[in-house]
């Protein structure tokens, strides 16, 4: 069984350009997966972004027809800090998942600073921070009722961030399709 719906979480320094991280949840209803969107996912997002850095807006699609819920949000970053590492610096996170599926993955942005590193990687007391919070996504998503799972539904089980600083997640080129 696939993901019943898709989940953008917008984010933003000052509201002129924008980044997104997509989460696939099954959810009984659209309402339920905005909601979990709206508390649940995005006061875990926040909680290490840094406070120059906002979540602007969620946008839940579900895929079994053309309904969507937008929200816009204005919550700022918890966490403040000066010496914030360029947004091409990412933090990494596997998630290892039910079924035979292919392990997902997330590249996070606003959360890597000066004081989180160590040598060129990140400092073990952060890691294991990050590493709590996407354990209390998985655990707080499954109490409310949203279960995450990759695009294929299969769901997700642990996740692990990678201790190496990683860059960003390239845009992949899409092919032009010539016309007949």
């Amino acid at each position: 069984m696939a993901a019943t719906d898709k989940v953008q979480i917008f984010f933003t320094k000052d509201g002129s350009r924008f980044w997104t991280n997509v989460y696939h949840v099954n959810a009984l209803t659209l309402d339920a997966a905005a909601a979990w969107a709206n508390i649940v996912l995005a006061g875990a997002m926040t909680n290490q972004l840094c406070d120059v850095f906002h979540v602007a807006k969620t946008v839940v699609d579900h895929l079994a027809d053309d309904t969507f819920v937008s929200t816009p949000l204005n919550l700022v970053g918890e966490v403040t800090e000066t010496e914030i590492l360029p947004l091409f610096n990412t933090v990494k996170v596997d998630i290892a998942v039910a079924g035979n599926g292919r392990n997902d993955g997330k590249f996070i942005r606003g959360w890597l600073r000066e004081s989180v590193m160590t040598d060129g990687a990140i400092a073990s007391a952060a890691l294991s921070a990050f590493d709590d919070i996407f354990s209390g996504l998985i655990a707080d998503s499954t109490a409310a009722g949203v279960d995450l799972c990759d695009a294929d539904g299969n769901l997700w089980l642990t996740a692990t961030c990678r201790p190496a600083i990683q860059e960003r997640q390239l845009h992949r080129r899409r092919k032009k399709v010539v016309a007949p």
